[in-house]
């Protein structure tokens, strides 16, 4: 367990948590480096992601609250990986990019500020416990294109969400007309729900 005392500080270079580690303190963290693996649990008031050259985020660990203020983008690297958000999910400036991997937004925590400029690239999940509903704030390369979604819940689970540009593969085999779909695909994938 690491503790830091010092509030608004700006950090650089590349930061590491391993599993079974933490960092716990009621202050913010502006991490500029270029990489962060975290494998444990960074419970801190805020740690944002900022700078002006692409960050990355490896491992699979858990981040209480997170903000994105690179508008060069942070992503999600390694094989089968995730972080998970147990709180706040703030989008400034910048897009998160997940690739193959997700960010895992657990049942109650908040995701605000996304927009055009600040989205999930790629694969989000969402833990619902009860019928609510829940934004996607995802997109492609080019479109924040969100999807809200209310599910009713008989037993908790997962719900994982991501958009791709285009029409869906199998068009050609459906009623509609392929020159007036929305050219857009929105797929959903379960995980005990």
């Amino acid at each position: 367990q690491l503790n830091i005392n010092s509030d608004n500080n700006i950090y650089e270079g590349t930061f590491s948590i391993d599993a079974g580690a933490s960092l716990i303190n009621a202050l913010t963290f502006d991490f500029e480096g270029n990489s962060i693996e975290n494998n444990g649990y960074i419970n801190i008031d805020a740690l944002t992601l900022s700078g002006n050259t692409p960050q990355t985020i490896l491992g699979t660990g858990a981040i209480e609250n997170l903000t994105i203020n690179n508008p060069t983008g942070v992503t999600l690297v390694g094989a089968a990986e995730f972080q998970t958000i147990n709180n706040s999910l703030t989008f400034v400036n910048g897009n998160l990019i997940t690739g193959g991997n997700k960010i895992s937004i657990t049942d109650g925590a908040l995701v605000s500020g996304a927009s055009a400029v600040s989205y999930v690239y790629g694969n989000m999940e969402y833990d619902f416990n009860v019928t609510e509903p829940f934004t996607y704030t995802i997109g492609d390369a080019s479109n924040y294109t969100p999807l809200t979604l209310t599910p009713t819940i008989t037993t908790a689970g997962k719900i994982r969400a991501r958009t791709d540009a285009g029409d869906h593969p199998d068009i050609s085999n459906s009623v509609i007309n392929p020159a007036k779909s929305v050219n857009r695909i929105w797929s959903l994938q379960d995980d005990g729900v």
